[in-house]
């Protein structure tokens, strides 16, 4: 029973912190595409001549990896707090 006990905690400590990974990461990720939205944003208000399509592409883009982002912290959310 203790053997199991241990194996249970050890598991549990080893999922917290994969949540943990998973959210530092998706909140880096997250911070990194504000800059790139915030650029893109700048470039369509200039009228960058030509550029539409390009913009266009990276806008796109930005939003599906917000979208990751967004997935990354709910698994994070799910996973068991290992804080005492």
């Amino acid at each position: 029973m203790r053997l199991s006990a241990e194996a249970s905690s050890r598991q549990l400590r080893r999922m917290g912190a994969l949540g943990n990974l998973v959210a530092n990461v998706a909140h880096d990720f997250n911070n990194l595409l504000m800059v790139v939205a915030a650029n893109m944003e700048l470039a369509r208000r200039k009228n960058f001549n030509g550029l539409a399509r390009e913009v266009l592409a990276v806008e796109r883009a930005t939003a599906g990896a917000e979208a990751l982002a967004r997935r990354l912290l709910s698994v994070a959310r799910k996973q068991p707090s290992t804080r005492s």
